[in-house]
């Protein structure tokens, strides 16, 4: 008997990891839509700011494809399949898989408070605010974006925070507070 094919397989690049991660090395699996009969190695990747762990390759799950790529350093890892490099049963050549982007990020954030009120000193030192003003409003500037910071988040010693929000500029950096001692 025969089987006619003429379809080329295709192929998508996934990853368990989150689009911003730590994770290293990232996992990452080739998806293709049918079982390939040859051409598809760890070499045939095309990655950018890292490299592809040859001896993590593992062809035993075709049509699906596991492997592990190492970040070079922080930044866009980018990784994809490229056109026409494996074929199936049939010869057919694949067509290019989507580029998987995965952020590397190993580096903590750090905050910035900054207040708008004219502090008493009396001889106070530099880090402490004496005031008659409440509540005080107070800015937290973070060094990259955050996710997950809430209210419940700033550590206040003889008081709370009583309002927040995010500065509005949609880049998760900068956040607006009020303090109420």
């Amino acid at each position: 008997s025969f089987y006619y094919d003429t379809a080329r397989p295709s192929v998508a690049v996934n990853s368990s990891a989150t689009e911003y991660t730590n994770v290293s090395p990232i996992p990452v699996s080739l998806d293709f839509n049918e079982p390939m009969y040859s051409g598809v190695a760890a070499s045939d990747l095309v990655v950018t700011n890292g490299q592809v762990n040859a001896t993590a390759f593992d062809a035993s799950g075709n049509p699906a494809f596991a492997l592990e790529v190492t970040p070079a350093g922080e930044g866009a890892v980018t990784i994809r399949y490229p056109n026409r490099a494996g074929y199936d049963r049939a010869g057919n050549l694949n067509t290019g898989s989507n580029t998987l982007v995965r952020y590397y990020d190993i580096t903590a954030p750090n905050a910035t408070l900054t207040t708008t009120v004219e502090p008493y000193r009396a001889g106070a030192p530099e880090d402490v605010l004496h005031t008659r003003v409440s509540p005080i409003p107070v800015h937290a500037q973070w060094s990259e974006p955050v996710v997950g910071f809430g209210s419940g988040d700033p550590s206040v010693v003889g008081g709370g925070v009583t309002a927040f929000a995010e500065d509005g500029g949609g880049t998760d950096e900068g956040f607006q507070m009020s303090i109420t001692p």
